[in-house]
């Protein structure tokens, strides 16, 4: 699977809008099926999560995901979800026809889209919080312990 860490990176600004949705009031339907939406897309195992860089099918199953997001956003999300997907759709597909060399100069041939689409994951992890009544703030990550000396002499 193509697709490192420091590429993951450049796309944690999709995911601070698409991850751990767990539900939105039963009375507008709409609505819940877009908070469903970011959940699926954005949860382990789901599309975005999942891409592979050599694997045309997982993008294309990711984009899909999106392209639904974008059709199911409430009127004041549509711009930023289509800022979103357009910003993910545009660096994926870069990645993936670039050589694993590469990927540090076409992250940051797309840095001010994906400063735009930052501010606009913004935007729909606010609503999400107001809205939807949960948090999409990615989970912090514990630190890895650095060995001092009295573990590395056993």
């Amino acid at each position: 699977m193509r697709g490192p860490q420091r590429v993951r990176v450049a796309w944690l600004v999709l995911a601070i809008g698409l991850l751990g949705v767990a539900a939105c009031s039963d009375d507008e339907p709409d609505l819940a099926a877009f908070c469903e939406g970011l959940a699926t897309t954005s949860a382990p195992g789901g599309a975005v999560d999942n891409v592979d860089l050599d694997d045309p099918a997982s993008l294309d199953a990711a984009i899909a995901d999106l392209d639904q997001l974008v059709a199911d956003a409430p009127d004041e999300l549509a711009d930023h979800m289509v800022l979103m997907r357009d910003a993910f759709t545009h660096l994926v597909r870069d990645l993936a026809a670039a050589a694993e060399a590469n990927y540090d100069d076409v992250i940051a041939s797309h840095e001010a889209e994906l400063t735009e689409a930052a501010a606009a994951a913004q935007q729909v992890e606010s609503f999400a919080r107001t809205t939807c009544g949960v948090d999409l703030s990615p989970p912090s990550e514990a630190p890895t312990p650095t060995p001092t000396p009295l573990d590395i002499q056993g």
